[in-house]
């Protein structure tokens, strides 16, 4: 029972009223004179409740003490002095890049003084920036640290290739200082670093965080090994083949060790294999790239511009001297003289006034310089020759080119 209920009990038990008989007899007249009816005993009742009423008035008049409860908040009282918590030094390496890869400034991790009022910045590493984006995160760790208060630590991957952007993720719900030692001499102060391992190996990464409220240290998961393998190494190589089948064929290929793929681009035509032929009968310059992984799944781009000195058009030569002296008389691409198993058709065009002036095939054999349509040898200067030769697939190729008659 409260201090109010005893009160109000025992101001009811010391209650004395004064009597006053007139007062009662007064009542009492008003009453049905038949005290078995229902009208005797409402108003009975109706009496009692006038006494009582009259009972609770004159209480209320007396000086009631004031009554205070205070409420205690179930909640520890927590000391907001914050220990003093000595920094580890800055990082030794400066590998580390903001957990945000943007083309802005990642922003610096966030401490508390010791008076909690306002945060105070921790000095973080350099930002690198233009990295590529870091692949989705492969293993989580979560540990209780204390009573409500937890970590949980990503990692975006445990094995890696060198250079390559790794994400150390942490997350307390405490204000918090992060120490990261990567195994490699680097460490960091940031909640969340991207890092890159210059140097191939096993490595074995930590993470210990201060709670900044009472200065206590976390050791996370002891260590853990993180394996970064080295790029691959090669050079894109080629070479020129004999033509074959009317085609001058250059075979590309990737000189060094441990390649299991490559994806090549040479002048915009795309394909993949280790190495491949392709046909290339029109000297010039072919810019080539090379994507190549090696066994541990790393991947490089490599590039060269490929030169192909020659022109294949048959190896058709661009003059002739038909003169009669039995040198270098008679016009015909290197490529179909002296063979008898390939049809094709050849052809020789004045370009001044589009006349054919010689037609010829596998039967006639090549160009003497004399003019089909005038009977005599045709003028010293440039003409247009053609050439249709036909497989034995049952397809065509059409070459043509330039063609000088020197006296």
């Amino acid at each position: 029972m409260g201090k109010f209920e005893s009160f109000i009990q025992n101001s009811a038990n010391n209650y004395k009223a004064e009597y006053n008989a007139s007062s009662w007899e007064q009542l009492e007249k008003q009453l049905p004179s038949n005290k078995d009816t229902k009208w005797y005993w409402i108003g009975g009742l109706s009496a009692a409740a006038v006494l009582t009423g009259v009972i609770l008035f004159n209480t209320a008049k007396q000086e009631m003490p004031t009554v205070k409860e205070t409420i205690s908040p179930n909640i520890e009282q927590v000391d907001n002095t914050v220990n003093t918590v000595k920094e580890d030094p800055k990082p030794t390496k400066q590998n580390t890049i903001a957990p945000v890869i943007k083309e802005t400034e990642a922003e610096p991790a966030m401490a508390f003084d010791t008076n909690m009022a306002k945060p105070t910045t921790v000095e973080s590493t350099p930002v690198v920036k233009n990295l590529a984006v870091v692949e989705a995160i492969p293993e989580e760790t979560t540990k209780e640290l204390s009573e409500g208060i937890s970590a949980t630590v990503k990692i975006s991957k445990t094995n890696a290739c060198i250079n390559e952007p790794i994400l150390f993720q942490a997350n307390v719900n405490a204000p918090c200082s992060y120490i990261w030692r990567f195994g490699d001499g680097g460490s960091s102060n940031l909640p969340s670093p991207v890092y890159q391992y210059t140097t191939t190996g096993k490595f074995k990464y930590n993470l210990t965080v201060t709670n900044l409220l009472d200065g206590t240290k976390h050791n996370i998961f002891g260590e853990k090994e993180i394996t970064v393998a080295p790029k691959p190494q090669g050079a894109i190589e080629f070479d020129i083949n004999k033509p074959e089948n009317y085609a001058q064929k250059v075979d590309f290929f990737i000189s060094g060790k441990d390649i299991s793929s490559v994806d090549w681009e040479v002048n915009t035509k795309k394909f993949t294999g280790n190495t491949t032929r392709l046909e290339l009968n029109q000297k010039g310059n072919y810019p080539t790239t090379a994507i190549i992984t090696n066994t541990f799944g790393c991947k490089d781009t490599i590039r060269r511009t490929v030169n192909i000195a020659t022109e294949y058009n048959l190896l058709a030569p661009n003059a002739f001297t038909p003169n009669g002296d039995g040198y270098n008389d008679v016009f015909i691409p290197k490529a179909l003289e002296g063979n008898n198993n390939i049809k094709y058709t050849l052809s020789v065009i004045d370009p001044s006034n589009g006349q054919t002036i010689f037609r010829g095939d596998q039967n006639t054999g090549g160009w003497n310089g004399i003019n089909i349509l005038t009977g005599g040898l045709a003028a010293s200067k440039n003409y247009t020759w053609m050439a249709t030769v036909y497989l034995n697939d049952g397809s065509t190729k059409v070459f043509k080119g330039s063609l000088n008659i020197v006296d």
